[in-house]
């Protein structure tokens, strides 16, 4: 007697994986400060995913990066939650300074750049 294979109906849902979202929130107008003095500012960065955000490095590039520093440099989120980064701008010499903050991450997009 033959065997006949006998058809088997299979079915699957696909469901996107918990991914981190990245937020970045405030302003970063520091405005103006006198040569030697220094002025904070934060930028609120929320995780409106679902998964834990790394952020692997907060660093500040460009022409007057030397004028900017930011605390802190790294940090987790899990998801839902967020953290302030303090940005200081202390000007070492007269004139118009800008830089970027650049925040890399595990969610997509990264890095993420933040004209300051």
């Amino acid at each position: 007697m033959q065997q006949r294979p006998s058809p088997v109906s299979l079915t699957g849902t696909a469901q996107a994986p918990n991914a981190p979202i990245i937020s970045i929130v405030g302003s970063l107008d520091l405005g103006t400060i006198t040569t030697g003095g220094s002025a904070s500012t934060t930028l609120t960065v929320q995780n409106t995913g679902t998964a834990t955000l790394n952020i692997s490095g907060a660093t500040i590039s460009g022409a007057n990066a030397g004028d900017f520093s930011v605390t802190p440099t790294s940090v987790v989120l899990t998801a839902g939650s967020q953290t302030d980064l303090t940005i200081t701008f202390t000007p070492a010499a007269d004139g118009e300074k800008a830089a970027t903050l650049q925040l890399t991450h595990d969610a997509p997009g990264s890095p993420s750049p933040v004209s300051l």
